[in-house]
């Protein structure tokens, strides 16, 4: 039978765990710009004005065919293929971020 553990326990033995990251960190967003570009990956942080994506992608409205709608909306509902292990976005170049996984809900009306 397993045996339960502490959240002391748990912490030092179920492998890293991050305390000083922001609210973001490890979730997929997408991050819609003032222009045309919008980009898809894991958030890890943000730092100096400036915010790093893992394993991210980034449409221009356009590129391909689709519009930028139908982009995000095939990302969130068939997921994505990223295209660059990191990119950097500007916070000034920043309208809005969104959790991939809510713009997913949102789509499904669940």
């Amino acid at each position: 039978m397993a045996a339960l553990i502490t959240k002391k326990e748990r912490a030092t033995t179920m492998g890293t765990f991050h305390h000083n990251t922001d609210e973001l960190h490890g979730y997929t967003v997408v991050i819609r710009t003032h222009g045309a570009a919008t980009y898809i990956g894991r958030w890890d942080h943000e730092k100096a004005g400036k915010i790093l994506l893992l394993g991210a992608t980034a449409h221009n409205d356009g590129d391909d065919g689709k519009s930028t709608d139908e982009f995000l909306k095939q990302a969130a509902l068939w997921g994505f293929q990223p295209a660059s292990p990191q990119l950097i976005v500007a916070r000034e170049e920043v309208a809005d971020v969104k959790k991939l996984g809510d713009l997913a809900t949102e789509l499904r009306g669940w």
